[in-house]
């Protein structure tokens, strides 16, 4: 069974709509982003302020970083911020949520967006895989 709920309260940036009205179901999230995720390098997972990212529950968490998606800022401390340590205590299970009001705004007045390293684990006694 999957109960689909609409959720209306959207983020707006440039006169656009944003965010990502969203069904979370055990360890399934349908995502309704109207513009999809955030471009990402080999290797990385990521999403957009204000979303959600379904990862498999073996999935550790080796980096994370938030701020300006734009490349030439990604992973620096120019406009954006690492939040492994947040990511890794906020993790319910397979969900991270993009959450700016934990990870603060390194790039104010810029739509921010979180991009995971990741490396495959061994799932953990109670089901979690932890952050890694």
């Amino acid at each position: 069974d999957i109960k689909v709920t609409e959720d209306r309260r959207l983020m707006w940036a440039g006169g656009k709509p944003y965010g990502a009205p969203s069904v979370i179901r055990k360890d399934y999230l349908l995502c309704m982003d109207t513009e999809g995720k955030p471009k990402l390098g080999r290797g990385e997972e990521g999403g957009w302020e204000g979303t959600a990212i379904a990862l498999p529950i073996t999935t550790m968490v080796s980096k994370a970083w938030y701020g300006d998606p734009d490349r030439q800022y990604r992973w620096t401390d120019t406009r954006g911020k690492d939040v492994t340590d947040i990511v890794k205590q906020n993790r319910k299970g397979s969900i991270v949520r993009v959450d700016g009001h934990a990870f603060g705004d390194p790039a104010p007045a810029t739509r921010k967006a979180l991009f995971l390293k990741l490396r495959q684990g061994r799932r953990r006694a109670g089901g979690g895989a932890g952050g890694g």
